[in-house]
This record gives C-alpha cells, sequence and structure tokens, in this order.
C-alpha cells in the first residue's frame, strides 16, 4: 500500500512568518470583527500553527495592537505621499481620500476596538507614540507657508475629528436631525469641509 501524500511545509523566515500572521489578521478583522476571532482562527486561516502565532505575538490583543499598527502605517503613508506630491489646490481630493481611511470598514473595526479595550488611551498607543498628524501638519506647513502653524494644526485636527466622527455615527446625526444619511448628503459634507479647509489655506478666512 502507498503512504498518504504529505503536505510540504513551507520553510519561511521570521519576517514573511510575522507578516504572513499581521495579514491574515487584518483580512480576519475585516471580515469578522475582532471580537470573533482568536488565535487559533488566525492560525487556522494562516495555515500555520497555533503555537507559531503565539511564539510571535503572545496574546491575541498584541497581535490585533500590532496589525492596527501596520493598517494605520500604511494608510497614514498613502495619505502623507498625496499631501506632499498632489497639486495645493487639492484640498477636495485629500479631504475624500481621508474620508476614504478612516470609513474603510477594516479602520472602523479597529478603531471600536481600541477604544473598547482601552488601548487607546495608553500614552504608547500608535497614533500618540509616531505623531502622524504632526507629520502631516508639517508638510501642508511648508505647502502653505503664509498660514501660522497653528491653523495648520486647527485645520488638522478640524479635518480629521470631521471624517472620523462621521464615519463612525453620521447615520445617528442624521437621525437625529429628523433625516436619513444618503450619499448626497455625505458629499455635501465633505464638499463643506473642503470649502472650509481651501478658504483657510487660501488666507481667506478672518484671523
Amino acid at each position: 500500500m502507498s503512504s498518504p501524500p504529505t503536505t510540504k511545509r513551507v520553510r519561511r523566515t521570521p519576517d514573511q512568518a510575522r507578516k504572513l500572521i499581521l495579514d491574515t489578521t487584518l483580512a480576519q478583522v475585516a471580515e469578522r470583527g475582532p471580537q470573533d476571532i482568536g488565535l487559533k482562527d488566525i492560525a487556522k486561516a494562516a495555515g500555520i500553527s497555533h503555537g507559531l502565532v503565539s511564539h510571535y505575538f503572545g496574546t491575541l490583543e498584541n497581535l490585533i495592537e500590532e496589525a492596527f499598527s501596520l493598517h494605520i502605517r500604511g494608510m497614514r503613508e498613502t495619505m502623507l505621499v498625496r499631501l506632499r506630491q498632489d497639486p495645493v489646490d487639492s484640498v477636495a481630493s485629500w479631504v475624500d481620500h481621508l474620508f476614504a481611511i478612516v470609513t474603510h470598514p477594516l479602520h472602523g473595526r479597529l478603531i471600536a476596538w481600541s477604544l473598547i479595550t482601552g488601548r487607546a488611551a495608553d500614552p504608547d498607543f500608535i497614533t500618540r507614540r509616531e505623531g502622524g498628524l504632526g507629520t502631516a501638519a508639517a508638510i501642508l506647513a511648508s505647502r502653505f507657508p503664509e498660514v501660522p502653524r497653528e491653523s495648520i494644526d486647527y485645520a488638522v485636527v478640524f479635518a480629521v475629528s470631521t471624517a472620523v466622527g462621521y464615519s463612525t455615527a453620521g447615520d445617528i446625526f442624521w437621525d437625529s436631525i429628523g433625516q436619513t444619511i444618503t450619499d448626497a448628503r455625505s458629499a455635501e459634507l465633505r464638499r463643506l469641509l473642503s470649502d472650509a479647509l481651501h478658504a483657510l489655506f487660501a488666507g481667506e478666512t478672518s484671523s
């Protein structure tokens, strides 16, 4: 009798294994949400052992936080490249891209997870530790040197707060005002935000 076929073991470097686990985690979070997955689920989806996942990341929370960091860095770098390279009159495009980032299901689920678990309040949380908004503000300040840096800082916080708040509870806001959220209303809100930022960058606002 012939022996049963064996599955050839894939040899990966530690960096390759970590990347596989992180990519699989992000895919699982996007599909199911962080509350409905465990280390065994991630190991099964990645086709590796549970022990290997534990070896590299320890706990599920540590793994999700590192996957969150990977996601945030990728989204942030894409946004920073646009701020550096797009024409200075691309404010509406910048706002649309910002909203696309924060309304992505994966981003929303990770933000909710960080709030529910209390990770967002940690002084060493990724958004505080790496200062991505500060980098964005510095880029804008270099592109709009005539605008006071303090105004740039307010503009960045204003834009991100609007995008995150709307992506999280926009439907609740419209329900509360007696209306229904629609694509047209969301587009108009982005336009109003873009117009306000464009006026600031063009020096059209009063001090």
